[in-house]
């Protein structure tokens, strides 16, 4: 069985989705990121994306997880910046570098 990338335009009623709204607020998060992490959490893992083993995108996928931005992922493969954001989109991986400046602005801020 092949994998493939999904996207999927959701519609949901304006009680469901001021409900995910709240819930991005308060994550500081996206509403998409909220509907996609629901998805990873109740949809089969064999319908979820995967990178194949040694591949550049397992190689996006583990340092995504370490945290590191696009631009750090692209200099340490040693590919561009645009086709890391590819990949991270297509696996469905957040962004990080908004996220690190924000935390870095807060903790200035303290």
């Amino acid at each position: 069985m092949s994998d493939y990338d999904v996207f999927v335009r959701v519609s949901v009623p304006n009680a469901v989705f001021k409900t995910l709204r709240q819930v991005a607020d308060a994550e500081r998060t996206s509403v998409a990121v909220v509907i996609r992490e629901v998805l990873r959490t109740y949809v089969p893992p064999t319908t979820t994306p995967r990178a194949a083993e040694g591949s550049v995108d397992e190689q996006v996928l583990k340092l995504n997880e370490k945290g590191m931005t696009d631009h750090e992922i692209a200099a340490e493969l040693g590919i561009s910046h645009s086709s890391v954001a590819k990949r991270r989109k297509r696996l469905l991986l957040p962004a990080h570098g908004w996220q690190r400046r924000l935390d870095e602005q807060r903790k200035a801020a303290s």
